[in-house]
């Protein structure tokens, strides 16, 4: 009661400067926002990628439903019924602008992104209904054609860069610290199999302030990783913390190759106005020509295009004359793929790359490397080749080799020689799941018979005469 006494004792002009720093964040009007504005705003913070799919894929279909069946509506003013005629011969006859099919896996996303759109618009059904039924059928079919003349196979999925092909880009300078662009993308390809970080978005976001340089209790250096979110974990989900388990750490291991002194390097040549913790981390180069000796300054402080970071495996890689497909996502393969072939679990693994679930990691380690692949075929010409040639024989005289006598130091007392020191095989040869019969004779050491024990003969001679 006191405290409300005493507020009733207070007028305007005590509150004067109170909430002077307060600000109330709004549109820019003075009124609430709208349920346009709300919408707006929900759009704005979804995944960029994600919309453009969806608009393009909407687009296509509404395209082909106006020419070929003269239907102007919106694809959300059809009744289901009659969307659902239309998407079973849209998912059949839909073509490329070359005319060529498109990819199963593009058709399923054509489909996801149209019953997204139409969620959105609070359509009646979804593309799961009862429905549906035969545009989901007619979709499985086109799949399954297909799948049927070769289209399904991943042609265009990356690569991993092999331990050999890293080592090249090393000795070749494409990675090392010679120049703006060979350090750049070191680092670039450091923090992605560190770091697990996702070749383009992720990369786009980071900023000079999150990485930073930090001692373990042994004052080991290491390069500590603080995310900004990512594809996986941007913050729409409720349920669950899209916060990592794990800091991703880089520890320096010293020479050359040592990240933190490549980090070190890197801030060195940054201008300084572009060392602050918000400032972008990759930046424009100087072309090597404006480069002076005197000045430590390789940078622009201007933000690297994200196509310039989007084509920087690539670039890489063919400055190295490396073969195959090499993108951004192949360094992400990398990472993966290292640390599985070294043993360690999925769950472990993930803890580096982000990922949520163990599941996803499949698609990154699911093929041979070129050095298993070719290890299996060598072997499996090894095969061939020993079915081809003729059975190996081995007979006391060509296995046993000359023989001589072995005497027995104690007794003097003759010692069978050991004959499996003698063999004599060709180099090279292979002998799998195969039955080896060798006869080894000793003239030398006559195996002495054991005489039989003899048998002495009593005769018996009985008479019935009394």
């Amino acid at each position: 009661m006191e405290a409300v006494a005493w507020l009733e004792t207070l007028n305007e002009d005590d509150f004067n400067g109170i909430f002077e720093d307060i600000s109330i964040p709004t549109n820019g009007r003075d009124e609430k926002l709208s349920a346009d504005g709300v919408s707006a705003f929900i759009k704005s913070q979804e995944k960029q990628n994600t919309r453009q799919s969806t608009n393009r894929d909407v687009r296509n279909l509404h395209r082909w439903i106006s020419e070929n069946k003269w239907d102007l509506r919106p694809i959300e003013d059809i009744p289901p019924k009659e969307l659902n005629n239309y998407l079973a011969e849209f998912y059949i006859s839909v073509r490329k602008k070359n005319h060529e099919n498109y990819e199963p896996g593009s058709l399923t996303s054509m489909r996801n992104s149209i019953d997204r759109y139409l969620k959105e618009k609070e359509y009646d059904s979804t593309l799961a209904d009862r429905k549906f039924h035969q545009s989901n059928q007619a979709l499985r079919a086109k799949r399954v054609e297909l799948t049927k003349k070769g289209k399904g196979n991943k042609p265009q999925a990356s690569e991993p860069l092999e331990p050999e092909e890293q080592e090249l880009c090393w000795n070749k300078n494409i990675l090392g610290d010679t120049d703006a662009l060979s350090l750049t993308f070191t680092l670039w390809f450091l923090f992605t199999i560190h770091f697990g970080l996702r070749g383009r978005d992720e990369h786009r976001k980071l900023c000079y302030g999150d990485i930073q340089i930090k001692q373990d209790v042994s004052h080991q250096e290491y390069l500590e990783f603080t995310g900004r979110g990512s594809k996986t974990r941007d913050g729409s989900s409720i349920e669950q913390s899209d916060k990592r388990n794990t800091t991703p750490k880089c520890y320096a291991i010293g020479g050359p190759r040592c990240p933190v002194r490549l980090f070190r390097e890197f801030t060195k040549h940054r201008p300084q106005a572009a060392c602050k913790p918000e400032s972008p981390f990759y930046l424009q180069t100087i072309p090597q020509q404006y480069v002076t000796v005197e000045s430590d300054l390789w940078f622009f402080p201007r933000p690297l295009g994200k196509n310039k970071i989007d084509s920087l495996m690539k670039t890489a890689c063919e400055k190295a004359d490396i073969p195959g497909r090499k993108t951004n996502h192949g360094a992400r393969k990398t990472c993966v793929r290292t640390l599985k072939k070294a043993g360690y679990s999925d769950h472990k693994v993930c803890q580096i790359t982000g990922h949520r679930s163990t599941t996803s990691l499949k698609a990154y380690d699911n093929e041979l490397s070129p050095q298993e692949h070719k290890a299996m075929s060598m072997i499996l010409d090894r095969q061939s080749v020993k079915r081809k040639a003729s059975p190996l024989r081995a007979s006391s005289s060509s296995l046993a080799g000359p023989s001589h006598t072995i005497t027995n130091p104690a007794d003097h007392t003759p010692v069978a020689p050991d004959v499996t020191s003698q063999f004599q095989f060709p180099p090279g040869t292979v002998m799998n799941n195969c039955t080896l019969n060798i006869s080894v004779t000793n003239n030398q050491c006559p195996r002495t018979p054991t005489p039989s024990a003899r048998r002495r003969i009593r005769l018996i001679v009985d008479s019935d005469s009394s």
